[in-house]
């Protein structure tokens, strides 16, 4: 009776699938051992052996053996160099999961290292590797979205993917979207929160980083105004090399610090709101920057004969807009734009009619 009971259970479905299990524990046990065996090999300089070990695994399915396999063939170590297949391996192990793959796979398609150039196939990695939480994948997606590569060019995907990986700590990705924050791209303008993700990247030694903080320190955009800590910014750039640092560093150690109020004698001097109100509502002008801080928009166009600034309103807050020119056509809006200052055109002006402009002047 007893071995008619021991018979019955060796052969019961429980009996089957843990004897399947055992095997495939041993199976999965002798792989992850060869592997070793054949990564070991690889790396002392033995490549037929370890080509003979490491194939077998990587046709079988094993990443970390395609991976390896696809690195042989990228070097031509223990195979002839072959890129296209390189590529192969490694798409393999990146469909498998493998991030760090798929980052380089982007990288390769990016800059058509082994392949054809191809900005999708770039933009498609490193989304992989992105969604998985790979901090410089998501940082060159934020750039692929600034820039419209491989990507339609979208500044609040871009913002995303920079938040990601600046909130990790990734200095660059922590400049980029700073400036998205300066210019109002994919979310809503800032210079305080501008300041704050500069101040991250400076910290960090970003000499861009480091410049851009000292001229919002310099004119109390975001932060409260502090000419020496901007000297400090402007000297840790010009450290590093940046020409612009430097040239504004020389420019302040040689410059007396201005009054208590400057805006006060400059603004006189400047177009306001009469004067905005007193133009043709049919004719055009530029519209260059809006800020909250009256000093910045008054720095951005003093010198400027055909400048102008008005005081408006938005959601309960008090900001400022300048403008630049009277033309009386669109057309003529649109070629000096092309005509204005290099400092000017990196703000993107935009053309607009004064009758869209003097409904926006707080009375």
């Amino acid at each position: 009776m007893l071995q008619s009971m021991m018979m019955s259970n060796a052969s019961s479905p429980y009996s089957r699938t843990l004897g399947v299990l055992l095997t495939l524990l041993v199976a999965i046990q002798a792989q992850a051992a060869s592997f070793e065996e054949g990564r070991a090999a690889y790396l002392a300089g033995d490549y037929g052996k370890a080509i003979d070990i490491l194939l077998p695994l990587a046709e079988q399915g094993n990443p970390k053996a395609q991976v390896t396999v696809g690195i042989m063939y990228d070097y031509g170590h223990g195979v002839p160099q072959d890129s296209l297949k390189a590529i192969e391996w490694y798409e393999k192990a990146a469909l498998q999961g493998v991030t760090a793959v798929q980052h380089q796979l982007g990288a390769k398609y990016f800059q058509g290292q082994g392949v054809p150039q191809d900005h999708r196939e770039a933009a498609r990695w490193w989304r992989m590797a992105a969604e998985s939480g790979l901090v410089e994948s998501q940082y060159n997606m934020g750039l692929m979205h600034a820039k419209g590569q491989g990507v339609s060019q979208d500044y609040r995907e871009a913002a995303k993917w920079y938040r990601q990986a600046a909130e990790t700590g990734h200095g660059q990705a922590q400049y980029s979207l700073a400036n998205l924050y300066a210019l109002g791209q994919g979310v809503k303008a800032s210079y305080q929160q501008a300041a704050h993700w500069y101040r991250k990247a400076a910290r960090q030694g970003i000499p861009e980083a480091q410049y851009n903080l000292g001229i919002l320190l310099e004119k109390g955009q975001g932060v409260e105004r502090d000419r020496d800590e901007a000297i400090q910014w402007y000297r840790l750039a010009a450290e590093r090399g940046l020409e612009l640092a430097r040239q504004k560093l020389a420019r302040l150690q040689h410059t007396p610090s201005p009054p208590s109020d400057p805006a006060a004698p400059v603004a006189g001097e400047i177009n306001r709101e009469a004067w905005v109100r007193a133009q043709n509502p049919e004719h055009f002008t530029l519209q260059l920057a809006t800020a909250y801080s009256e000093q910045a928009i008054i720095e951005l166009i003093k010198g400027q004969k055909e400048g102008a600034y008005f005081k408006r309103e938005h959601q309960g807050k008090i900001l400022y807009t300048a403008i630049y020119g009277v033309f009386e056509s669109q057309d003529r809006a649109v070629r000096a734009r092309s005509a204005l200052p290099a400092a000017l055109q990196k703000l993107a002006p935009w053309v607009r009619k004064f009758a869209a402009v003097q409904k926006l002047i707080v009375p």
